[in-house]
């Protein structure tokens, strides 16, 4: 069954990167906004399902891990079908038929039996969900002109922390090879610079001096974990861990979002 998905898999991709070869320039309509943020939402689902699905096949925060995951793949339906109406152009429609492609072989894949192999699967494709969004915001944002906001950069902020998370549950699931722990350093490190980013806005850091705090409070602790993956072994810690900051960050981000709104007025 693995053999025959993972062809069937391959050969869709295969498809879909002819047909980049013959494809021009994009053209989009559309809320161009509304756009940019759903693909930021579909990268950190390329994330945070693969980490869910690999915590509750090694049994560690179980309950929590399922519900995320249920909720993560409904957003990547919904992220998908609003994409379909609204995105348009050949390059975009392929690398959105790329996506739907992706999504349906990870829910196969998400109903068997878990293994080693499968989880590799899932990580795959998680990768590719996340390749696939940032070529298309590479794309809507050279053509808008869409300039980088707070909110942006709090989304890559919960994008590195579940990405560190997901490699740090992968090395304990196995998946030891150096590149993952490549990924996972290069995650922590983006993140931390991402700490000194709110910082350095001093408006937002005085809007968001509590959650800032917390952040700053949790990290000193918890950075230490993922370096350390070789050493030790504290999954539920740092899921628990990464789920406060991650809170943090939605606070700031509807804080961001109320301001905006505030000053348009």
């Amino acid at each position: 069954m693995i053999d025959k998905l993972k062809f069937n898999w391959i050969l869709k991709v295969a498809i879909i990167l002819f047909a980049f070869n013959s494809i021009g320039v994009v053209y989009a309509r559309g809320d161009s906004q509304g756009i940019i943020s759903r693909l930021e939402d579909m990268r950190i689902e390329s994330q945070r399902i693969p980490k869910d699905y690999l915590y509750i096949n090694q049994g560690v925060r179980v309950s929590q891990s399922k519900a995320q995951l249920k909720e993560s793949l409904a957003n990547l339906d919904e992220d998908i079908d609003y994409l379909n109406v609204n995105l348009k152009g050949e390059e975009s429609q392929n690398l959105l038929m790329f996506l739907s492609f992706t999504r349906d072989e990870l829910k196969e894949v998400l109903r068997e039996r878990y293994n080693k192999e499968n989880g590799a699967l899932i990580m795959d494709f998680g990768e590719s969900l996340l390749e696939g969004a940032d070529s298309i915001i590479k794309n809507q944002t050279k053509l808008r002109k869409v300039k980088k906001s707070m909110g942006s950069t709090l989304g890559d902020m919960i994008l590195n922390l579940e990405r560190a998370t997901k490699y740090y549950i992968a090395f304990q699931a196995g998946f030891k090879d150096h590149n993952n722990i490549k990924q996972m350093n290069a995650a922590t490190s983006s993140y931390e610079e991402g700490i000194a980013k709110l910082k350095m806005n001093r408006r937002f850091a005085s809007t968001n001096a509590k959650d800032i705090k917390k952040i700053k409070k949790y990290w000193r602790i918890v950075k230490t974990f993922y370096s350390g993956v070789k050493k030790g072994d504290l999954p539920l810690i740092v899921f628990v861990s990464s789920d406060h900051m991650e809170k943090s960050l939605h606070r700031m981000v509807q804080t961001d979002k109320e301001v905006i709104a505030s000053n348009q007025e």
